[in-house]
């Protein structure tokens, strides 16, 4: 495996933001024993939408004593929507089928779902899994255990973020610990990014390998290359795999664990090679990515860094694969700290931002157009008590225009421990 660092610069956009009149409601609230927090949509061909809770549920552990998260479905029949769960996690002994669900599910041909869990296992270190439908039930399968190759986890060890799927099936994604990076620390390890490869033959065992361990190159006890992995791998046009590391990359005052790095892994004739993009040189270029990566049909990448700026609500990013690219640097009040991916429609930018609350901040969704022009389209708490949600997670859309997200907390307040358990949206722009 070869790595090559190259640091390149993006060109900042001005822009302006306005405020438009979209229809927003809530199609439904999360009460904990559904589910508490829930991540991402997908949609698959007939209209039904997935997706996980980071926590509640029926299951429970001693790190999610409130619930170990669950996956459900969305369907919606002559306009009435209804929730079921099709998995509870931490269901059997010992969370042998994981626990805190993370990352955003994919979905086949066949209609099999795909994600992975930060904890439980046979090694409470995380898990990918399968839930797959069978005679109207659906049944769950742990493809593979993290931390199974020894007490360092080289292996890795708590999944987070996108989940990637090639055409043959191989799956590929990243943890934010374990790995054979940080040569420096006593305990090497500051994630991976893996590739999990099914069985040959029915029943099978699935095959982990990792393919890059971030901060292979240390400079002292600096990471150049980027660490803590917190968005996951996107799979390219091209068959490459596009990432962020949320620290690493120029260090600073203003930066003192590295600003964060965006980086691509490109198949070899021996493995994997791998190339830094871009790193920021101070936190008014961006810092602290933790989304996943989007893809256009001609290889561009979109993403996300959720601090820095020019004001420090974080940045937008449109990038070549040559690194080449420019930036958006959003509002605080508006719609600052986006750390969910991206999604791309009707030609223009489609985004949300969790918000913060030290700016007196609950989220929005926001669309962005190729000229920079910036629209809110929601600014959510907007009801008393946030019943219409709080903390924005993720857009999908429909074949209609549709959009449709999640937001982590408002909504219910039968989450006592959280300020609503979150609440499923629709936006008609």
């Amino acid at each position: 495996m070869k790595t090559v660092l190259r640091f390149c610069a993006l060109t900042i956009l001005t822009s302006s933001c306005v405020l438009a009149q979209s229809q927003y409601r809530v199609l439904y609230r999360f009460s904990r024993p559904d589910g508490n927090a829930p991540s991402s949509l997908i949609h698959d061909q007939s209209g039904n939408m997935y997706g996980v809770t980071q926590s509640g549920g029926t299951g429970t552990a001693s790190n999610c004593p409130y619930g170990c998260g669950t996956i459900f479905r969305f369907s919606n029949e002559n306009g009435n929507w209804t929730l079921t769960t099709l998995h509870q996690f931490c269901s059997v002994a010992s969370c042998l089928d994981g626990n805190t669900p993370t990352s955003a599910l994919i979905l086949d041909s066949n209609g099999n779902l795909y994600g992975a869990t930060q904890f439980g296992g046979s090694k409470n270190k995380g898990t990918v899994f399968e839930l797959s439908p069978s005679a109207g039930m659906w049944k769950e399968t742990v493809l593979y255990n993290f931390c199974s190759l020894g007490e360092n986890c080289p292996d890795g060890e708590q999944p987070s973020g996108a989940i990637a799927r090639d055409a043959l099936g191989n799956l590929y994604g990243a943890t934010v610990g374990g790995g054979n990076g940080c040569s420096f620390q006593v305990m090497p390890g500051c994630g991976a990014a893996f590739e999990l490869s099914p069985p040959s033959v029915q029943e099978g065992t699935w095959t982990e390998r990792v393919i890059y361990n971030l901060c292979a190159i240390s400079v002292g006890t600096q990471c150049p290359d980027g660490y803590f992995p917190l968005g996951g791998l996107t799979l390219g046009k091209s068959g490459n795999l596009f990432g962020t590391a949320s620290y690493g990359g120029n260090y600073s005052s203003q930066c003192f664990q590295g600003c964060g790095t965006v980086f691509v892994l490109h198949p070899e004739a021996q493995g994997w090679g791998s190339r830094l993009l871009y790193a920021p040189a101070s936190p008014a270029d961006g810092e602290f990515p933790v989304a996943p990566l989007t893809t256009d049909s001609t290889g561009a990448i979109y993403g996300s860094f959720a601090q820095g700026g020019k004001v420090g609500a974080g940045v937008l990013f449109r990038m070549l694969a040559n690194g080449k690219g420019s930036e958006y640097s959003l509002a605080p009040g508006n719609d600052d700290n986006p750390d969910a991916a991206l999604m791309i429609g009707d030609g223009v930018l489609y985004g949300s931002a969790f918000g913060s609350h030290s700016f007196n901040d609950y989220g929005s969704v926001f669309k962005l157009t190729p000229k920079a022009q910036e629209t809110i389209l929601y600014t959510f708490c907007s009801e008393a008590r946030c019943t219409d949600g709080n903390g924005p997670l993720g857009l999908a859309e429909d074949k209609t225009g549709n959009i449709y997200g999640v937001t982590t907390w408002g909504g219910n307040d039968t989450c006592t421990d959280n300020p609503g358990c979150g609440v499923v949206f629709e936006i008609t722009p």
